[in-house]
């Protein structure tokens, strides 16, 4: 479960929360930028980051895709269904198929969506097959969405990342330490 804004705010008054969703790693340099909280594979960044919570990533689709999923077979329906690329770029996608001891050969006309919630959404509406993890349950137990597989990254995760070139304020320390503690 992901803790909500108005928790934070309600445990911490004095401290002034403005969230801005990041969509591409480039994003995650910006000074301007307190603190970061984004899904990557740590072992792979070049920047110091600190594990929040591990993902489970694997692939879903609509139950209609998901149905042709099935009658394609898993390996050719990869080939033939669009993959849409998430903040990993294509990494998520590769990794996956190694571990299903799959083929990587993507169509080349995936639909490229820089935004988690639209990526979800394309999903929702069949536009291809979209990787995800425990936050698309609520989808999942709609109906709206399905996975195609039990096969799941275990290399990706949250983390927190903070700015390197200036001491932490007292208030991001706080919500750190808060955001730590949460039950995820």
């Amino acid at each position: 479960m992901c803790p909500k804004d108005a928790d934070v705010r309600y445990a911490n008054p004095d401290i002034s929360l403005r969230v801005k969703p990041i969509n591409t790693k480039s994003n995650l340099q910006n000074p301007a930028l307190d603190l970061s909280i984004f899904w990557c594979d740590p072992a792979v960044e070049d920047m110091d980051v600190e594990v929040l919570f591990n993902s489970n990533t694997r692939p879903l689709a609509s139950p209609e895709t998901a149905a042709r999923v099935h009658a394609l077979g898993l390996e050719n329906a990869a080939r033939e269904i669009p993959l849409l690329p998430d903040a990993s770029g294509m990494a998520a996608w590769r990794d996956w198929h190694d571990l299903a001891g799959l083929t990587f050969a993507p169509r080349k006309n995936a639909l490229s969506l820089p935004d988690a919630n639209s990526r979800l959404q394309a999903v929702i509406a069949g536009n291809g097959l979209g990787m995800q993890d425990a936050f698309a349950e609520p989808e999942i137990e709609s109906g709206q969405l399905v996975w195609i597989s039990e096969l799941g990254l275990t290399n990706f995760a949250y983390c927190i990342s903070l700015p390197t070139k200036r001491n932490v304020t007292e208030a991001e320390e706080h919500f750190r330490n808060w955001i730590r503690a949460q039950d995820f």
